[in-house]
C-alpha cells in the first residue's frame, strides 16, 4: 500500500522530506521503549506511516507487538500521531470568497480510501465524504463544519448509526492542501483498531478506528 523507507528501527532518525515524492504513503518499521505502567506497554514494535504532500505531512503508527504481552490482536493498534507543516515560516491565507474541491486519501494500516472535501470560503464551511476503501469499509460522511483558526472540527457518520469526529487543517500559501485525522467510535470489519490514546483524545465510548486524512485542492470557483 505504501513505499518502504530505509533505516528501519531508528524511530527518532530525522527524515528528509525533500527526498520523498508528493502525495505518497511511506512505511518505516519502528521500535520504541517506554517505562512499564498503567498507560504504557514497555517495548513496542510496529510501523510508522507518513503521507507526504507538498506543504504538509500526516504521521501515524501501527504497533504490532509489545513486550511482555506479545503480538497484538486484530492486526495492531493504529494512531495518527501528528500533522506536520513543511513550511512553518510561510502563513496560510485562505480565500475570502469562492469554493474549492479537495481530493486525496484516507488511510490507516490496512485501508486506503478516496477523500473528497468541498470548502465554501465565503461561508467558511466544509464537508465531504470518503469512499472506495480498499478493504470494503462503507461510505463515511464528513459533516459540515466551520473554519476556525485555519481548522475544521466536525462530526462524521456511517450507516447503521455509527458516529465519529474529524479534524482538518489548511496548509499552503492559499490553502492548497488539507490534512488531519478521523476517528470512528466503533469497531469496523476489516479494519485495525485505534490505540487507547486515540480513544482518550476523542473522549470516545468505544475502541474505534482511526484514519489519517490528506488531500489537495483540485479546483476552485
Amino acid at each position: 500500500m505504501g513505499a518502504t523507507l530505509d533505516n528501519p528501527w531508528l524511530m527518532e532518525k530525522p527524515i528528509n522530506h525533500d527526498q520523498l515524492s508528493q502525495n505518497q504513503l511511506y512505511i518505516q518499521p519502528v521500535m520504541a521503549l517506554y517505562p512499564l505502567g498503567e498507560d504504557s506497554e514497555g517495548m513496542l514494535v510496529g510501523d510508522r506511516y507518513l503521507y507526504k504532500q507538498q506543504y504538509s505531512v500526516v504521521y501515524a503508527k501501527n504497533w504490532l507487538a509489545s513486550l511482555p504481552d506479545g503480538v497484538l490482536s486484530k492486526g495492531g493498534r493504529f494512531s495518527v500521531n501528528g500533522i506536520g507543516n513543511l513550511f512553518e515560516d510561510e502563513p496560510t491565507i485562505l480565500p475570502s470568497e469562492g469554493s474549492a474541491t479537495y481530493r486525496g486519501k484516507a488511510f490507516n494500516a490496512n485501508n486506503m480510501g478516496d477523500l473528497t472535501y468541498r470548502v465554501d470560503f465565503e461561508q467558511r464551511t466544509g464537508q465531504g465524504e470518503i469512499t472506495n476503501f480498499s478493504n470494503n469499509i462503507g461510505h463515511i460522511t464528513l459533516h459540515q463544519g466551520s473554519i476556525n483558526d485555519q481548522e475544521i472540527k466536525a462530526d462524521a457518520s456511517m450507516a447503521g448509526g455509527i458516529t465519529g469526529k474529524y479534524t482538518l487543517g489548511f496548509f499552503g500559501p492559499n490553502g492548497e492542501e488539507i490534512a488531519g485525522d478521523l476517528y470512528i467510535d466503533s469497531s469496523l470489519d476489516n479494519s485495525i483498531p485505534a490505540n487507547g490514546g486515540t480513544r482518550k483524545k476523542y473522549e470516545a465510548k468505544n475502541r474505534g478506528v482511526a484514519f489519517g486524512l490528506a488531500a489537495q485542492k483540485e479546483s476552485q470557483q
